[in-house]
């Protein structure tokens, strides 16, 4: 007899501790990946906020230091 998997209904995603310190964080809503060329107020003005929503959203974000790859909160 063969099970179904349960429906996946995310509700949170971890994101990459390279960004946020040595805990992953967790975040609620949206995320984005980080692309070559992007920079937190880029990414937060194509998403409809401010520079200040952003990094409210990604507390302990360094901005300096944004990897390509990185998952943050929007």
């Amino acid at each position: 007899m063969a099970l179904a998997a349960p429906a996946a209904e995310p509700v949170a995603e971890s994101l990459d501790t390279r960004q946020f310190g040595s805990h992953p964080r967790v975040c609620p809503g949206n995320t984005h990946t980080v692309v070559a060329g992007e920079y937190c107020w880029l990414i937060a003005d194509r998403n409809g906020m401010d520079l200040t929503q952003f990094l409210n959203k990604n507390p302990g974000l360094q901005c300096e230091n944004l990897q390509i790859g990185a998952k943050v909160c929007i």
